[in-house]
């Protein structure tokens, strides 16, 4: 990295002397003193330096994993494998990834040169046949040294080197030693192509900035970035169906003035005589609102009406809602759906009117809104069977309005078609009946139920205390069922006094002589009256008197 003269010392080292490319045909095994980690630092630094460090993969193939040693197992080092010379063929002693002797899985080797039948000097002078993956090594170092001279931005940067050297490689597919197409543990990226490399690098890369003045105007400054051999053309597409603009071979900033905010792709196009290349970018220029929305249909009182916002323009833009019915104003700063709900029916002119610093627009739209139905009913009070019932409609909603009716006790619906007129119907028998009224219209359905119970008339029964005796109190239990209040009346067949209450409470009566007696209770309510009736002996009391014995 600063090499000092023959005899010196370190601290005449000079960087500038330093080589732009090693070749490193050599490995370091255990059996010379070397761990996995012995030359990761010293190769790390070489590459920091700018200095592309190639090494071969080694000749302990064709087993995976067989690179081994450093320093070809490292991630800093563009590690060489071997091909068959004129063939996209692996050498059998070319070694394979993956690396395992430092517990990295690392994939190796990075890419592929000809490694057989290689014309190289030989020591003591002349030339020889060699193979080996260091006549690979060599191949890839001429490659860097090629390249950095046809294009020499590149020269010290290793990253952008070693991606046009791998991009622009045949690439060769395998599955092989744990891999799964390019790259892979056998051939890399696949065989070094110098040419293609070169012809990469010196095709133009298009590039560019833009700036928009802050004065809002919509006149955009185009700054050419673009790289490549020279000379090389350029040529602007603005995005808007302008012609396209050229500057010939000079990297001039360009202006281009739009007619109107929106969004605009720009494309620049940069050519040589090696190949063209487009870079594109987004322009966004200020743009007016244009109010636009939608909403709910039908609109329907009492009913939130969503109304969608679809304006466009650049944001923020400050939308504000007049929904025609006297209510205040809403405003919002995001175009998020808003909610109103109307009251009554009728027409409404909603406006909405949307701001952003670069204009205002204004849309309207006059909806009618109308009304599903709401159900509702009353019936004439008090019911009570085998009378009509009187039921008053009181539905409300936007006509025409059909109605239905059924009510609760097995008989057919009754419609009155669209008109509002009062039904009635009569129940045979008192119980509880659930009258339903449906009304419809084509903006929806609604039905109203209500609970009529109509009395049930009395059903007369009683029990009694048995036997009866005559001077003894009878107990007379009331088994009376039906719809109270409910009056009752006894009679007890013996020519007292009636006994009338409304309470099913048990009743007593003495009878004083003996006899048979039919006993009536009547029950009446608002239903009707009901009899029950029972006849019995009354008894006499006998009496038993024992004698007493005294001792």
């Amino acid at each position: 990295m600063a090499p000092y003269p023959v005899g010196g010392t370190p601290a005449q080292g000079d960087p500038s002397l330093a080589p732009d490319v090693t070749v490193n045909s050599w490995g370091c095994p255990p059996s010379e003193g070397c761990s996995a980690d012995s030359l990761q630092a010293a190769v790390e630094a070489q590459v920091a330096a700018g200095i592309m460090t190639v090494v071969s993969a080694g000749n302990s193939g064709s087993s995976c994993s067989s690179v081994s040693d450093p320093a070809a197992i490292y991630d800093a080092s563009y590690t060489v494998g071997a091909l068959y010379r004129g063939t996209d063929t692996l050498a059998s002693f070319s070694s394979r990834g993956p690396v395992t002797i430092d517990g990295s899985n690392r994939r190796k080797p990075d890419i592929s040169a000809p490694g057989t039948n290689i014309r190289s000097s030989r020591r003591n002078g002349g030339y020889t046949s060699m193979q080996g993956t260091s006549m690979a090594g060599p191949h890839v170092s001429g490659a860097v040294a090629l390249l950095w001279s046809a294009v020499p931005q590149l020269t010290n940067n290793i990253t952008a080197t070693e991606a046009y050297l791998n991009d622009n490689a045949v690439h060769v597919s395998s599955a092989q030693c744990s891999s799964s197409g390019v790259p892979n543990n056998l051939y890399g990226y696949g065989r070094l192509d110098a040419l293609a490399a070169v012809q990469a690098a010196l095709t133009p890369t298009a590039d560019f900035t833009f700036a928009i003045p802050a004065n809002l105007t919509r006149t955009v400054i185009f700054t050419n970035l673009s790289t490549g051999d020279t000379p090389f053309t350029t040529t602007w597409n603005f995005g808007d169906g302008s012609p396209s603009q050229s500057t010939g071979t000079l990297l001039l900033p360009v202006q281009h003035t739009y007619s109107k905010g929106g969004d605009y792709t720009v494309a620049l196009t940069a050519s040589n005589r090696y190949g063209d290349s487009v870079a594109h970018q987004l322009i966004a220029l200020p743009l007016s609102p244009t109010a636009k929305f939608t909403y709910t249909t039908p609109m329907l009182t009492r009913t939130p009406v969503t109304f969608t916002n679809l304006t466009t323009g650049t944001l923020p833009i400050t939308s504000t809602w007049n929904f025609g019915d006297g209510s205040p104003t809403q405003t919002t700063t995001s175009l998020a759906p808003v909610q109103h709900i109307y009251a009554n029916e009728g027409n409404y002119t909603v406006i909405l009117t949307a701001a952003n610093p670069y204009g205002t627009s204004t849309t309207r739209s006059t909806t009618l809104l109308v009304v599903a139905p709401i159900a509702n009913f009353t019936h004439t009070t008090p019911a009570v069977p085998n009378a009509p019932i009187t039921f008053t409609n009181l539905s409300t909603g936007t006509q025409p309005i059909t109605f239905t009716w059924n009510f609760g006790d097995g008989s057919p619906s009754q419609s009155t078609g669209t008109l509002l007129l009062p039904v009635q119907h009569t129940y045979p028998k008192g119980g509880n009946y659930t009258v339903t009224l449906t009304a419809s219209n084509r903006y929806g359905d609604s039905v109203a139920h209500q609970l009529i119970a109509l009395p049930l008339s009395p059903t007369a029964k009683f029990t009694h205390t048995t036997p009866v005796f005559v001077g003894l109190p009878t107990t007379f239990t009331n088994l009376t069922t039906g719809t109270l209040p409910i009056t009752f009346t006894w009679n007890f067949g013996d020519g007292s006094l009636p006994n009338t209450g409304t309470l099913a409470l048990p009743v007593i009566h003495t009878y004083l002589a003996t006899g048979t007696y039919s006993v009536i209770l009547t029950a009446s309510n608002s239903a009707g009256n009901n009899v029950f009736s029972n006849t019995f002996t009354a008894l006499s009391v006998y009496q038993v008197y024992l004698p007493v014995v005294l001792k």
